[in-house]
């Protein structure tokens, strides 16, 4: 972002993730907007308080291909949609109707077309309420009840604990040893083993931590063994994935599905006290359990901490069991 060349030609992966100026993120992140100390000096602030890192790449590049999804921002320093419309405005928008990475044998039958990746991404995000198109309101929800009959030959399944999900990808890489299994959570826990020795998950006599670092995680020893979180894992394609739906979801009186900030640990995703927006701060852990739901290429198992929330799944869904 600082640098001082042009360049013919650019492609961002992950655009939603661009960052823009918010004081409550990382000051290592927040030095791309520090005023020149002239500048600092005339407008009596330190940084460019409405400066993001696409402005400054448009300036820099001669064409610019952008991946977008804005059901991927998961933190208030993230580019607002508002932001990134009015400098994309005039740029060439193209669709992307089918999501490939998810693999999910057709069936033969009444429900053939009703196992696929797309249809698979509707329920979730039906679910999650999160679908901003009305036109995918309708999906087939036979995909997310056929674990019941196929068991672990289907894409989607419900365990009953986190060790269940560890056995399941176990399972799987007997199955298949060259594939990537991880188990992945909302920030749902203190990173308390970053400087101690205790364990971030306990389950039982089970004891997991979180991911023991955020570069190129899934190469990590003893990786397997961990679990990964969002910062960890997004924009990462698994084979075979287990989602833990921690309490940073839950189901509020009047039935809906809210995010619960008193059990949401990342203090870098949550707004300032004099800042609130808790509509977009339910919306951000929405999405993160959206990016988590959808990182499985061939096979997926979601474990809910709240009952309450695995009861209005199996319901949304029509499961009987």
């Amino acid at each position: 972002m600082q640098a001082e060349e042009d360049y013919d030609f650019v492609i961002i992966d992950e655009s939603h993730r661009l960052r823009r100026y918010y004081s409550k993120s990382q000051n290592t992140l927040n030095t791309i907007f520090r005023l020149p100390p002239k500048v600092a000096e005339e407008r009596g602030v330190n940084y460019d308080v409405g400066a993001n890192e696409l402005e400054k790449i448009v300036k820099r590049s001669k064409q610019i291909v952008l991946m977008y999804d804005p059901s991927q921002q998961i933190r208030p320093g993230d580019i607002t949609m508002e932001q990134f419309n009015n400098i994309t405005h005039k740029f060439k928008h193209f669709y992307l109707p089918t999501e490939y990475r998810i693999n999910i044998p057709e069936k033969s039958g009444k429900y053939r077309r009703a196992y696929t990746g797309e249809n698979y991404i509707k329920g979730i995000k039906n679910f999650l309420g999160i679908n901003d198109n009305k036109n995918d309101s309708k999906f087939y929800k036979e995909l997310f009840q056929d674990y019941l009959v196929s068991g672990k030959d289907a894409y989607f399944g419900i365990c009953n604990s986190i060790e269940e999900l560890f056995d399941y990808l176990n399972d799987m890489k007997n199955y298949d040893p060259a594939s990537q299994n991880r188990v992945v959570a909302g920030y749902c826990r203190k990173w308390v083993s970053k400087k101690s020795e205790q364990s971030d998950w306990v389950e039982n006599s089970n004891h997991w931590n979180w991911n023991s670092r955020l570069e190129d995680w899934i190469n990590a020893p003893d990786s397997e063994n961990e679990i990964g979180s969002i910062h960890a894992v997004q924009g990462i394609d698994l084979n075979y994935v287990g989602v833990i739906i921690g309490k940073d979801l839950t189901i509020n009186e009047k039935g809906e599905l809210v995010a619960d900030s008193e059990n949401y640990y990342d203090n870098y995703g949550k707004f300032k006290k004099n800042d609130p927006h808790p509509l977009q701060f339910d919306r951000f852990v929405k999405n993160i359990y959206y990016v988590l739901l959808t990182r499985g290429i061939d096979g997926i198992r979601v474990y809910f901490e709240d009952k309450k929330v695995e009861k209005a799944f199996k319901k949304f869904m029509g499961i009987n069991g």
